[in-house]
C-alpha cells in the first residue's frame, strides 16, 4: 500500500495501465443498488475506521487516567491562580488610579534614592570617624571606640531623618482640599492636610536635643584630648553632620512618591506570586495529559478515514475491472460516502496531514 500511495507508485500505475483502441465507445451507468463486493469493501472500510478509533482510545487511555488523577489538585491550583490573578489586577488598577491622581504632586526627582543613600553613608562615615578618634584619644580600646562611634553616628543620622516630617507636613498642606473628586476620594488620606500638632513638635524637639548631646559629647572628648579649640571644632562638625542628614532627608522626602513606590512593590510581589503559583504543577500536567489524549484520538480518526478511503478505492477498482456487470460509472444521484465522511470529520477536528494504514 505504501508503494501505491507514493508518487512513483501512482505514476507507475498510470504508465502501466493500457488504453486499448476500440471501434466504438459505449458508456453504461452502474446499478442503483450496491453489489456484494461493494458491501464487502464498505464493511471493511468501517472496520478499519473502528480499529483506528479503538487504537486511538487505547493510546489516550493512560492520559485520561492521569488527567482524572490530577483533576482535584489541578482544580485547586487553578483556583489559587485565579485568586492571584484577581488580586494582581486589582492592585494594578489601584496603582493606575493612584498615578493618575497623585502624579501632579510628586516632588522627588527620579532615582533620587541613589543620591540619598550615598550621602547617608558618607555622613555616617565622617561622624563615626570623628567619634572614634575622640574615644581613642580619650584612652578607649579601638574596637570599643569603633562600636561606640557607629552607634552614635547612626543615632545622629537617624535624628536627621526628622527633616522628612517637616517636608511631609509642608507637602500635605499644599495638597489639602476641602472637596475631593470621585477619583481623589479613593486617596482621601493624601488630601487631609498636615498633622503638625504636639506629637510632631515633640519628635522634632527630641531630635534637636539628641543632636546637641552628640555635639557636646564629641566636643568634650576632644577638649580633654586635644584642647578647647579642637573640642569646639569637632563638636561643631558633629552638629553639621546631623544638620546635613536633616537636609538630606528633607530633600528626599516625598509622601506621594513613597505611596506610589509601595503600590508598585505590591504589584511586583503579586506578579512574582502569580508566576510561582501558575508555573508547572498539577494544572500544567493535567493540561498536557488532556492535550496528548486529544491528539491521539484525532490522529486515529484521520488514519481511520484514510484506511476507509483506501477500501473505497479498492471497491472502485473492483467495479472498474467488471464493467460488464456494474457498468462504467456511478448510478445517477448516488451519494459519495467518502465525501460525506470527510465533511463530518472536518466538523469534529482541525484536519492534520494524516497517513492512514490498513490495520491488520
Amino acid at each position: 500500500m505504501s508503494n501505491f500511495f507514493s508518487k512513483d507508485g501512482v505514476l507507475r500505475d498510470a504508465a502501466e495501465t493500457p488504453i486499448s483502441p476500440v471501434d466504438q465507445v459505449r458508456y453504461t451507468r452502474g446499478p442503483d443498488d450496491p453489489t456484494h463486493m461493494d458491501e464487502y469493501y464498505r464493511h471493511l472500510g468501517e472496520q478499519q475506521r473502528q480499529e483506528h478509533r479503538a487504537a486511538g482510545m487505547e493510546k489516550a487511555s493512560p492520559f485520561h487516567a492521569e488527567s482524572a488523577q490530577l483533576d482535584h489538585a489541578g482544580g485547586a491550583q487553578r483556583t489559587t491562580t485565579a485568586q492571584c490573578q484577581k488580586k494582581m489586577e486589582a492592585d494594578l488598577d489601584l496603582l493606575g488610579r493612584a498615578r493618575s491622581v497623585l502624579a501632579p504632586y510628586l516632588v522627588r526627582p527620579p532615582r533620587d534614592g541613589i543620591r540619598y543613600t550615598l550621602v547617608i553613608l558618607l555622613l555616617l562615615g565622617g561622624d563615626a570617624a570623628g567619634i572614634a578618634g575622640a574615644s581613642v584619644s580619650f584612652g578607649e580600646s579601638v574596637w570599643l571606640a569603633v562600636a561606640l562611634a557607629l552607634a552614635v553616628g547612626i543615632a545622629a543620622i537617624t535624628t536627621g531623618c526628622a527633616g522628612a516630617l517637616v517636608k511631609h507636613a509642608k507637602e500635605a498642606r499644599r495638597r489639602e482640599k476641602a472637596t475631593l473628586t470621585d477619583a481623589e476620594a479613593g486617596f482621601a488620606d493624601m488630601f487631609s492636610g498636615a498633622d503638625d500638632g504636639w506629637p510632631v513638635r515633640c519628635v522634632l524637639l527630641g531630635c534637636l536635643g539628641t543632636v546637641l548631646l552628640i555635639g557636646i559629647g564629641i566636643g568634650t572628648l576632644r577638649m580633654i584630648a586635644d584642647g578647647d579649640a579642637a573640642g569646639l571644632v569637632y563638636g561643631a562638625l558633629s552638629v553639621a553632620i546631623a544638620t546635613g542628614s536633616w537636609w538630606n532627608s528633607y530633600t528626599h522626602a516625598d509622601e506621594v512618591a513613597d505611596k506610589l513606590d509601595h503600590l508598585e512593590a505590591v504589584v511586583r510581589r503579586d506578579v512574582r506570586a502569580l508566576k510561582k503559583v501558575s508555573r508547572g504543577g498539577p494544572a500544567a500536567r493535567q493540561a498536557h495529559a488532556e492535550s496528548a489524549a486529544a491528539s491521539h484520538r484525532e490522529t486515529s480518526e484521520y488514519r481511520g478515514l484514510a484506511a476507509q478511503e483506501y477500501m473505497a478505492a479498492a471497491a472502485a477498482r473492483n467495479r472498474a475491472a467488471n464493467p460488464q456487470i456494474v457498468g462504467h460509472g456511478r448510478a445517477a444521484g448516488a451519494r459519495n460516502d467518502v465525501d460525506l465522511r470527510r465533511t463530518w470529520l472536518e466538523q469534529q477536528f482541525v484536519r492534520p496531514d494524516g497517513n492512514g494504514k490498513v490495520m491488520k
